[in-house]
């Protein structure tokens, strides 16, 4: 049996199973080709190790939220905010008497914060927003 080390690169190069001869393989895991574990073994074997699942990686928040703030459609968004604040800046005579497609962007900036900020809400919760409609649904 390996022991769990700090590192888990470590504990996979220290597995040798792939080279050993098929007859070591079934004696040191106590197995047999035809029938397999026992029930015995395979009772005490869950005790001791639980199901035999693979565990779900941690998740990362800070990678999520930069990832639907900064990610995808956003990033478009962000590039075109970027380059109406460079073209506002460039020419301080438009500051006095803001232009109608420039008044238009504040209210799609203000959609797009509200839509990203829902999205993330919505996915942290692991709510579907098609299932908020499910009791108004009518069997037929």
């Amino acid at each position: 049996m390996l022991k769990a080390s700090a590192d888990p690169a470590n504990d996979i190069r220290q597995i040798d199973v792939h080279t050993l001869p098929i007859e070591e393989v079934f004696t040191r895991f106590s197995t047999s080709p035809t029938i397999g574990l026992e029930s015995p073994a395979v009772t005490r074997l869950s005790k001791r190790f639980g199901k035999n699942v693979i565990s779900p990686p941690k998740t990362q928040y800070w990678k999520k939220v930069l990832n639907y703030v900064f990610g995808g459609f956003n990033f478009l968004m962000w590039i075109a905010f970027i380059v109406t604040i460079v073209g506002l800046i460039s020419s301080p005579g438009r500051m006095v008497e803001p232009h109608q497609p420039d008044i238009l962007l504040s209210p799609l900036a203000v959609l797009q914060a509200s839509w990203g900020a829902q999205s993330c809400h919505l996915q942290f919760r692991r709510i579907n927003p098609s299932s908020q409609f499910a009791p108004l649904h009518i069997e037929q």
